[in-house]
């Protein structure tokens, strides 16, 4: 939940009968986002109301960040926008390797006591 911040968002909730909106990356649960408006409406056509198309061209996948509040401090649940590459201490060193690891939903290398990892990709295109 966010309150709008941006222009185009205070555009849309001067109409008074808009009492929320729902928006998304374009992408399915596990999914990158998707590059471009005609991904947009194949992948997310069948399930979406209405879609706020640009002419902007995406020349780099990335989610945002997803924190939640726990025992009154917040917690990282997905590094993406404004938390990488910032490397995460290590209790040890990391093997130095120069080649990306795949994870599940990131890639990421280590380097003396610190891991550095990309933005959230998604399982299906690694």
């Amino acid at each position: 939940m966010f309150l709008p911040y941006a222009p185009l968002q205070h555009l849309l909730f001067a109409d008074t009968r808009v009492k929320a909106l729902v928006m998304t990356s374009a992408n399915l649960s596990e999914e990158p986002i998707a590059i471009d408006n005609e991904e947009a409406l194949s992948r997310l056509g069948a399930i979406a109301d209405a879609f706020l198309m640009h002419d902007r061209e995406i020349l780099q996948r990335c989610d945002d960040s997803v924190a939640a509040v726990v025992d009154g401090a917040p917690q990282l649940i997905r590094r993406a926008r404004g938390f990488v590459p910032l490397g995460v201490g290590l209790s040890l060193d990391a093997p130095r390797c120069s080649q990306w690891r795949a994870l599940e939903e990131c890639v990421c290398a280590g380097a003396w006591r610190f891991v550095y990892q990309s933005q959230h990709l998604g399982i299906s295109k690694i």
